[in-house]
């Protein structure tokens, strides 16, 4: 987003009748109008003060004397949140805490050449009487001359203050932007943004240097001692539960009652469902070496790619292996001791058979339960966006279903507020563009994309969907 589609009260002036009807010296304008602070004039004239201004503080003969007069806090203020004219103006008054003024260049009547036809030129003069005077110019404007423009450092553009510092670049040289302390510029890009969309977590720029920077670069394991605690632990789980297995299976050889063959097969189960948890943490750890400082660029990638999905399956599988085998094995050996220990049954086909359909009965229900957010029939539920080829502008980092809405809205014209299907998403999407070289590569942002790790997301939040 960019400052021309807020509000105006951002970027323009407000003119106060209520101040100038209580101090008819001049024509007062409102500055600092953020929200919350609508009412800003009528406070009381301990917090607030009226300065004039003029850039350049020269004598210029035949500039209208307006006295314009801009009220601002006494106090100066954190500008991060004002754009155009309200930037200039306040800065320039030194009312920002840290923000020096944009205007750097006085207008000469060489400067814009190819703008202001009507242009008046008259001679200006500094506050230094040594200084010879120097020809420039003034345009008419609501009946009044004036020469307030912000000139580019290639003197070969204009513009009215309004355009200065408002995330656009519209000087050739980007000069109308490069003092600005209200954003942040992307590295590879002429693109701003908002000072406060800096390590937002949502990719802004193009080349997602926002999230991709020295002060939030974004890690698959944020910290050296979470690889290595993931390697270790992963390491013993599977060194332990390997060993648990075969264990346990020579021992089920050697029983003679289902009931210790029970207990056997369900630890088994839980060796299992650990040992692939344990394969999970290694898998993870060594992602994130082969990634190192470059996931931060690279995780559009990986969170859309089919490895992800498969290490969030394994990991979710060998975790309801594991937890359903504990809760069988409770439950059994809780009904053992309220039935008591007088018999042991024998080893039946019957009771194998029975055995043999919990164990299945448990691994498929935990496959299915890991595979189902992957389906195409229920990608309305479980897609949390799209990504799209890098060389495609239209969308930056993974837009959800909203994002899209108002994307198709614009180029479709007015459509009916609701909750569009993927299928049709993409429909609408593919169909604004030619297909001369091919259809538009695009892949999901799966259930198991949601982070970095993969893992299966068990705490929804509003945004999800």
């Amino acid at each position: 987003p960019v400052s021309r589609s807020f509000p105006d009260a951002f970027t323009k002036l407000q003119r106060s009748t209520t101040m100038e009807r209580k101090h008819p010296i001049g024509i007062y304008y409102m500055l600092y109008c953020t929200k919350g602070m609508s009412n800003l004039l009528n406070l009381q004239e301990d917090i607030c003060t009226g300065r004039r201004f003029k850039f350049p503080d020269h004598q210029v003969y035949g500039l209208s004397d307006l006295k314009n007069i801009f009220v601002l806090p006494i106090d100066p203020i954190t500008c991060d949140h004002i754009y155009g004219e309200n930037y200039v103006y306040t800065s320039c008054n030194n009312g920002c805490k840290i923000s020096q003024c944009p205007l750097q260049k006085a207008p000469t009547y060489d400067s814009c050449p190819r703008q202001f036809a009507q242009r008046v030129g008259t001679y200006a003069r500094t506050k230094n009487r040594n200084d010879p005077p120097y020809l420039t110019f003034l345009t008419r404007s609501n009946g009044w001359y004036t020469n307030e423009h912000f000139i580019c450092t290639n003197n070969r553009q204009c513009l009215p203050y309004s355009k200065v510092c408002d995330l656009v670049s519209d000087c050739d040289d980007s000069s109308d932007e490069s003092n600005c302390t209200n954003h942040f510029k992307c590295y590879t890009q002429i693109q701003y943004i908002p000072k406060t969309q800096k390590c937002d977590g949502s990719f802004d720029c193009l080349d997602l240097s926002d999230e991709c920077n020295e002060e939030c670069s974004k890690q698959l394991l944020d910290h050296i001692g979470k690889e290595v605690v993931a390697f270790s632990f992963g390491s013993i789980a599977i060194v332990l539960n390997a060993r648990s297995m075969v264990n346990h299976f020579c021992s089920i050889l050697k029983s003679r009652n289902i009931q210790s063959i029970t207990n056997k097969a369900f630890i088994i189960l839980i060796s299992v469902g650990d040992l692939m948890v344990g394969l999970y943490l290694i898998i993870l750890a060594s992602m994130n070496t082969a990634y190192n400082k470059n996931f931060c660029h690279q995780q559009n990638k990986w969170l859309t790619d089919d490895k992800c999905s498969l290490l969030g399956i394994l990991n979710t599988v060998g975790s309801q292996i594991s937890l359903l085998a504990m809760t069988i094995l409770s439950a059994v050996r809780a009904k053992t001791v309220k039935n008591g220990l007088i018999s042991t049954p024998k080893v039946g086909r019957k009771a194998i058979f029975s055995l043999f359909f919990q164990i299945f009965f448990l691994i498929v229900f935990s496959i299915a339960l890991a595979i189902a957010p992957l389906a195409n029939s229920l990608e309305d539920f479980f897609v949390n966006g799209l990504y799209y080829d890098p060389l495609i502008k239209l969308f930056i980092g993974f837009p959800d279903k909203e994002d899209h809405f108002d994307t198709l809205s614009q180029y479709y014209g007015r459509m009916q507020k609701k909750s569009l299907k993927w299928q049709l998403i993409n429909k609408m999407i593919q169909d604004m563009f030619t297909q001369d070289h091919g259809f538009l590569q695009k892949k999901k942002l799966d259930f198991y994309g949601n982070d970095g790790t993969c893992m299966f997301k068990f705490f929804v939040t509003p945004s999800d969907p």
